[in-house]
């Protein structure tokens, strides 16, 4: 008596293993795209930048997943590698890319201060991606305290001329030495006098 011989399908003939023998153009490309937007995000020195490189690396390694038919790990790229890992570091990049600058609430409302220390101040960060937010304080006291404990960065504080006919100046004290060595490289924007504790005093001029 003669048994019956099941035929089983070949393992090479999938679809898939096809796929991935003889892959299509289109496959090929989305491939290379994905090293080469690795390695622009990571020579990218703007993280701004950098984050929307982060992104179109998730988004192309997750369709990269799909196509070669791993859906569940397209999916989990997508949700955990790209969406979550985006949210978590445009969080971090906000909330530390910043300068936080203390004044006087008297001082808020002199036009002098926009020109002479908030403009310059502004262009001497945007080299290095950082924002400036300015505190307003009621009290010196208060002004001290806080950039003593690091609440704030650096205080801007009027200083009084010797002759009441001019106008008063302002001196800006920077409490973290690498700050107060940021700014001063960054010197031929600024007209600050700027002070620390790791340094003395200097002034920075625009050049003539």
């Amino acid at each position: 008596m003669s048994l019956p011989i099941a035929l089983l399908p070949n393992p090479l003939s999938s679809p898939r293993l096809r796929a991935m023998n003889n892959p299509e153009p289109y496959l090929l490309v989305i491939t290379a795209l994905l090293p080469l937007t690795t390695a622009m995000t990571l020579l990218q020195v703007n993280p701004y930048r950098a984050l929307m490189l982060r992104g179109m690396v998730g988004a192309i390694a997750a369709l990269l997943y799909a196509v070669l038919g791993a859906a569940d790990v397209a999916l989990t790229e997508a949700l955990v590698g790209t969406l979550l890992a985006m949210l978590l570091y445009v969080i971090t990049v906000r909330s530390s890319m910043v300068f936080r600058l203390g004044i006087l609430t008297t001082s808020a409302q002199d036009n002098t201060l926009e020109t002479e220390v908030f403009k310059p101040l502004r262009q001497a960060l945007g080299k290095h991606f950082l924002r400036l937010t300015v505190i307003p304080y009621d009290h010196p006291q208060q002004l001290a305290e806080a950039l003593q404990n690091q609440q704030i960065h650096g205080h801007c504080r009027p200083v009084l001329p010797l002759d009441p006919q001019e106008p008063s100046n302002y001196c800006t004290q920077i409490g973290l030495s690498h700050l107060y060595q940021l700014l001063q490289r960054s010197g031929e924007n600024l007209s600050l006098e700027l002070m620390s504790d790791a340094s003395p005093a200097s002034t920075l001029e625009t050049p003539q």
